[in-house]
């Protein structure tokens, strides 16, 4: 008896389904675990704000409790470590003008010399060189990690503690710890790094929920998608809840 060879996709067998449901399945449970995770992380992000805003307020008030100074503007820190930047002791964490690098330079350094008289107390473990950028492009004068410390909350995000007048920017008054990124060009340290409805968050578990009121503050930063306010106004003490994208940039009040 002759048998004919079969030709041709006739026999193969496709998924049931069943099989395609089950599938299905897993690819859900899958991006399930992915979002989750994700989420997860992002709120890591924002309890670790949290953990280094209140850490390095403590930090400050140790140096300056042992010390009888403000780190950064530390006049006489070279008599405690060998090698060791002074700064000019007017009582202020001086930064007054950042229109170019080299006013950077010679007004701007001592937010650079706070975190490394804090490593160098090892109030703050860290090692911080305590050497600016170039305040370019290429070489920004605030570099997370080697000058200052990172934030999670962003890539390239980091803190800076300085004295805000008008001079600088919002007039504070007050010795802060901004929460940025560098700009493009290199130089200020104010680009968007968290949205309002995160930075409204953050302020509701520390603070008072305002944004323009309070120890945490929040403005529109540099390159922002959006704005960080709420409101026709830009001095709205609302954060824009609409607005889930990085439009602003926080500032830690600690006098």
């Amino acid at each position: 008896m002759h048998i004919k060879k079969e030709t041709g996709r006739a026999g193969i067998r496709g998924f049931t389904l069943i099989e395609l449901s089950i599938v299905l399945v897993i690819i859900g449970m899958l991006v399930g675990v992915i979002v989750g995770g994700q989420s997860l992380l992002h709120q890591a992000a924002l309890r670790a704000v949290i953990r280094d805003l209140q850490s390095y307020q403590t930090a400050v008030n140790t140096f300056r409790n042992q010390y009888d100074a403000s780190p950064g503007d530390f006049s006489t820190a070279s008599t405690f470590w060998a090698g060791a930047t002074n700064g000019s002791g007017d009582m202020r964490i001086g930064c007054t003008n950042v229109s170019s690098a080299a006013n950077m330079a010679a007004n701007c350094i001592e937010p650079v010399l706070a975190w490394r008289q804090l490593s160098l107390s090892t109030i703050v473990p860290s090692n911080y060189s305590g050497v600016a950028g170039a305040g370019t492009a290429a070489s920004p004068f605030f570099v997370p990690r080697r000058n200052i410390p990172a934030s999670k909350i962003m890539d390239g995000a980091g803190y800076v503690i300085y004295y805000d007048d008008a001079t600088y920017l919002n007039s504070y008054n007050a010795h802060v710890i901004l929460l940025g990124a560098s700009l493009t060009t290199g130089l200020g340290f104010t680009r968007s790094v968290i949205s309002p409805v995160d930075a409204r968050t953050l302020d509701e578990k520390i603070d008072d929920r305002q944004r323009d009121t309070g120890k945490l503050r929040a403005i529109t930063g540099g390159s922002p998608t959006g704005a960080c306010n709420g409101g026709t106004a830009a001095t709205s003490g609302n954060y824009d809840l609409t607005n889930i994208t990085n439009a602003c940039i926080l500032y830690w009040l600690l006098d």
